[in-house]
């Protein structure tokens, strides 16, 4: 087992750790589901769709290479523009037009309940270094790490928090 996984496994705690309601709802109704359509799915590949079943975005802008199918219901946005629309979702992982990676463009596409979900999978070290900076910057007040997958979220209503957590 890899070091740093070990040492998120000490830092992490689940849904008993968590003292926000709008946090414990995602774990509680959505990560940790009893659904019986997870069965057959390690947490890992049902991460993402636990969580665009949970949210139900309606719009989605991708910033990765995914194998994975969406949803019938979301719609794509495809935006080589320097500012993205407001979407309901943002996905990034591998990548693509680094241009998109600045905070204030990331910020400036979401809208107080969009999702900004970082698939760090990969581990490379930019995606690393986009985290870090997700989880430093004021503009996303909670910020989720999951190890594999990590979500923020622009709540203004909120106080900032991180949280590392179990999947």
């Amino acid at each position: 087992m890899c070091l740093t996984y070990l040492k998120f496994l000490y830092q992490s705690t689940n849904q008993h750790g968590v003292h926000s309601p709008f946090v414990f709802s995602l774990l509680t109704k959505g990560i940790y589901s009893k659904d019986k359509k997870w069965k057959q799915c390690s947490k890992k590949e049902s991460f993402i769709p636990r969580i665009i079943d949970y949210f139900k975005p309606q719009s989605v802008w991708l910033c990765r290479e995914t194998e994975q199918k969406l949803p019938p219901f979301i719609k794509v946005e495809k935006n080589d523009s320097e500012v993205l629309s407001k979407v309901d979702l943002i996905w990034i992982g591998t990548p693509c037009d680094n241009r998109m990676y600045q905070l204030h463009n990331l910020i400036d596409a979401m809208h107080n309940d969009s999702i900004l979900l970082v698939d760090k999978s990969e581990q490379t070290k930019e995606l690393k270094k986009i985290w870090q900076n997700i989880v430093k910057d004021d503009g996303f007040v909670v910020t989720i790490d999951f190890y594999y997958y990590g979500l923020a979220f622009i709540r203004r209503e909120q106080v900032k928090q991180h949280f590392i957590l179990r999947m």
